[in-house]
Parts: C-alpha cells; sequence; structure tokens
C-alpha cells in the first residue's frame, strides 16, 4: 500500500507490504513504476530472518522467481526488529514487480513470522 511520505519528497515513494503470521512467508507483489528500494524500515514484531527478493518482468505473480547475483547466490538483506536499513547505490534493486519474503541467510528457505510483519519499503525514482 502506498503511503504518503510528509514533506512531498518528489524522488520518494513508501510502500508498506505485510508478511502474514504462520504459513505464508512472501508478501504481495508490488509495481516499482521504474524505482528502485533504497531502504527498508522494520517492524518491532520481526522473527529473526532476513529478507529475500521475488521479481519479475510481466506482473503475472505466477513468474515471480528470486532474484540473485551474476554468481547464483540469493541476494538478501540482513535485517533486524525496529531497524531501518539503508542501501547504498550500488544494492538498489531495480526490478518492474517486486515481492519480499521472509527467508534464511543467503538461501530462499523461507522463515514463518509468529506476527503479521508490516515492513515499509522506501523507493527511490532512478538518478534523481
Amino acid at each position: 500500500m502506498y503511503r504518503e511520505i510528509k514533506g512531498s519528497p518528489h524522488n520518494l515513494r513508501l510502500e508498506e507490504v505485510t508478511i502474514p503470521a504462520g504459513a505464508s512467508l512472501a508478501t504481495e507483489m508490488i509495481a516499482t513504476q521504474g524505482m528502485a528500494i533504497v531502504g527498508i524500515i522494520m517492524p518491532a514484531a520481526w522473527t529473526t530472518a532476513d529478507i529475500g527478493y521475488n521479481a519479475c518482468a510481466s506482473g503475472n505473480a505466477g513468474e515471480l522467481q528470486p532474484v540473485t547475483d551474476a554468481g547464483g547466490n540469493y541476494i538478501t538483506t540482513a535485517v533486524s526488529a525496529s531497524k531501518s536499513v539503508a542501501f547504498p547505490q550500488t544494492d538498489a534493486i531495480f526490478w518492474p514487480f517486486i515481492q519480499i519474503s521472509s527467508v534464511q541467510t543467503k538461501s530462499a528457505t523461507g522463515v514463518t513470522q509468529s506476527a503479521a510483519a508490516v515492513v515499509q519499503l522506501l523507493l527511490r525514482k532512478f538518478l534523481n
């Protein structure tokens, strides 16, 4: 869900996504609209896990695939409860459609959250 950022920064957008409690390990898919994820704001309710990424170009949830680097390693971000994580520009993730998930470190193996976790994604316009 898109959320307005105070101060009207024209190069930033905040999206809130939810990783449900229990069996589901991933959020809904979001359209990045050409923006890159440059930060993550984590909720207080967070079972220890990293953030993993699934992406596709079509917007069809059936085509989502785990995001890997050029070496075939799963891209994950180390996070913890009630923390904000800034991405250096070299780590920004550009993809038309993204879904995040709760995963074990450096793998696509899911970690079940004990409570629903609303994660805030900070997106930035490319070269702006």
